[in-house]
């Protein structure tokens, strides 16, 4: 969550070399998660990263390399479903990401 936050921050911001840092650290943790927690309360956290978050990154990369910021915010927001869809599938639908650049300071839904 805090490094999809910081990746949203630098793509509203049009600061596409800083998009690119968290979003290579945003996937390292996702592989440490994938080999220190493969399963979590009998899930499958790892194939659901496998088949969720990893093919979401694809287009931010895309808008990274071309450095347009429309395009970044439009690929943070498939990683954003992404993220959501894979807590509605380990029954943590209740957590809900946000692009976090609204009046919040937190990238997260608090509504119930």
């Amino acid at each position: 969550q805090r490094l999809t936050h910081k990746i949203a921050l630098a793509a509203d911001a049009g600061n596409a070399e800083l998009a690119a840092f968290y979003l290579h650290e945003s996937q390292e943790q996702l592989r440490k998660i994938q080999s220190e927690a493969p399963g979590y309360e009998n899930l499958p956290v790892a194939l659901l990263i496998d088949r969720l978050a990893h093919p979401a990154y694809a287009p931010m990369r895309e808008a990274i390399a071309a450095k347009d910021k429309q395009r970044m915010l439009a690929g943070l927001d498939g990683i954003i479903q992404s993220c959501n869809a894979c807590h509605t599938a380990t029954q943590h639908g209740f957590i809900r990401i946000t692009r976090g650049t609204e009046v919040n300071p937190f990238n997260q839904s608090f509504a119930p």
